[in-house]
């Protein structure tokens, strides 16, 4: 493991390390002094790794900055927004490791946090149970959590200019899977120039390809709510992330015309000069739309998961508006943090 890949591992374990700190754990494990960790070393030095409060030490300049993550993450975990973490909050809560929170765990956490009894942790709380170093296990189980939001609408639908509103006025991180598999194609590999020829084609890419990337990206966001943009895409891509990470807070369905957005993909590609944004590769990526979205949806909805329509065809600031009068957690996210 290099320097960035400690940094990486710190990140998706709910830390904000400090280059101070991912240079004494590597001091502190790197045995044959070679300035990288073998596996045998990280072994040996996991729990030095996992102690998050390492980064408490008394006196030090940098306990600010990591303390403003932790009650950051406090109000993603307060997912009913009422200042306290129940148990029905961290039930099915997304791990940036992978998995999510089953109901039994979520007792035990807040047993071991709960200092007034009242069942619940307040933000106090929390942040003794987060700096506690007996209860390391339930630190980065709780600092690593996460919640997301899947973004589903056509080509053209308006999914970017949503998730971009998203991220500016409620802190939401975003990950487009087209995204994704765009810098993996500009990148040239063969894993690129596979995907390449199947975009083009205007058809769906494996899951676990798109499943790798994601999960991969998602453990940069502990703490916070991230946008989905782009997938799930079909029912049993549903089905792989429930597997792996669990199911996602809500849905956002943005409903657009064919016409419409056949006439946005066109404007995008002169503009953006993007190779698939052209008419037949449009109409080939709106008929493979139509023929996995209501099944998406449908699952979704069967899960357990709120799914919300917006009218997509209005412009940009109204179809923000109807999110924004949607009676969701998020939308108590966007409201407190609106300008």
């Amino acid at each position: 493991m290099s320097t960035s890949s400690i940094h990486q591992l710190l990140v998706s374990l709910g830390e904000r390390p400090t280059k101070k700190r991912v240079q004494a754990l590597i001091k502190k494990c790197d045995a044959d002094n070679n300035g990288s960790i073998n596996l045998q070393e990280f072994l040996n030095g996991q729990k030095a790794m996992l102690r998050h409060e390492d980064s408490f030490v008394p006196g030090d300049e940098d306990n600010g900055h990591d303390l403003d993550h932790i009650i950051s993450s406090f109000g993603t975990l307060d997912g009913d927004g009422d200042g306290k973490i129940s148990v029905d909050d961290l039930e099915g809560l997304l791990s940036t490791a992978g998995g999510n929170l089953s109901r039994s765990e979520a007792f035990r956490i807040i047993n071991a946090g709960d200092l007034d009894g009242d069942g619940m942790l307040n933000i106090h709380e929390f942040v003794e149970l987060s700096r506690n170093p007996k209860y390391t296990d339930i630190s980065w189980r709780l600092r690593s959590g996460f919640r997301a939001i899947v973004v589903i609408g056509g080509p053209g639908s308006g999914k970017g200019l949503l998730c971009e509103r998203l991220v500016k006025k409620a802190n939401v991180d975003h990950l487009s899977s087209g995204d994704l598999l765009r810098d993996e194609v500009a990148s040239g590999s063969a894993l690129g120039k596979s995907c390449l020829e199947t975009m083009q084609e205007g058809k769906l890419l494996p899951s676990s390809t798109v499943m790798a990337m994601l999960k991969k990206n998602m453990a940069g966001s502990p703490g916070h709510y991230v946008a989905l943009d782009g997938f799930p895409r079909s029912a049993d891509n549903c089905r792989d992330f429930e597997d792996i990470m669990g199911l996602p807070e809500l849905a956002i369905y943005i409903d657009v015309s064919d016409d419409v957005m056949v006439e946005r993909i066109l404007k995008r590609g002169i503009e953006s000069g993007r190779a698939d944004d052209n008419e037949e590769t449009a109409k080939e990526r709106l008929k493979t739309f139509h023929l996995q979205g209501k099944p998406t949806l449908d699952y979704l909805r069967n899960s357990g998961v709120p799914v919300y329509t917006l009218d997509g065809t209005q412009t940009p600031d109204h179809v923000w508006l109807q999110l924004i009068n949607c009676n969701t957690p998020l939308t108590k996210r966007i409201v407190t943090n609106r300008d």
